[in-house]
């Protein structure tokens, strides 16, 4: 199985089983993956933006990694 096909295969077998939305942090290319099963199409984003979580929480996990003094080479 290749990168790409445990990718896509596995956010598909989570949310047929039941799960709402998955979020799959990629830190090589510092993107962010989110899949829901609502959803017509799964979003990709870069990680130094706002993700809305559960009761509207926000989430930026390059600011965070920043905050924490984290530090990672640029894609």
């Amino acid at each position: 199985m290749t990168d790409v096909d445990y990718i896509n295969r596995k956010p598909k077998k989570l949310l047929n089983f039941g799960s709402e939305a998955g979020i799959w942090v990629f830190s090589s290319p510092q993107q962010v993956m989110i899949a829901g099963r609502a959803a017509d199409s799964w979003l990709t984003m870069d990680w130094h933006r706002d993700l809305e979580l559960l009761d509207r929480q926000l989430l930026n996990i390059g600011q965070y990694l920043s905050d924490e003094g984290i530090t990672m080479a640029k894609p």
